[in-house]
């Protein structure tokens, strides 16, 4: 079966293929089986459906690491007058 793409609906960047093809997704509440009504809590009506090619961003601004990444080399040393 051929996924509906989000760039053939929106215009976009480039985008991951989480984003571009959502079809990918698995786990959610609607593709498991149902489970008693009686522990059902409107907590988990948050995140039952997957997500559409409507509901995915149609663009992609990834963060850049470089803060983590000097702040990984160790700990930080101390120059206080406190021994």
């Amino acid at each position: 079966m051929e996924c509906q793409k989000t760039s053939d609906f929106y215009r976009t960047g480039s985008l991951p293929n989480r984003f571009e093809c959502p079809q990918v997704f698995q786990h959610y509440g609607c593709q498991q089986p149902p489970r008693h009504p009686q522990y059902r809590t409107t907590s988990m009506a948050y995140g039952f459906s997957p997500p559409t090619i409507h509901t995915v961003p149609s663009a992609y601004y990834p963060k850049l690491n470089t803060f983590t990444k000097s702040r990984g080399s160790g700990a930080i040393k101390s120059c206080s007058l406190n021994i």
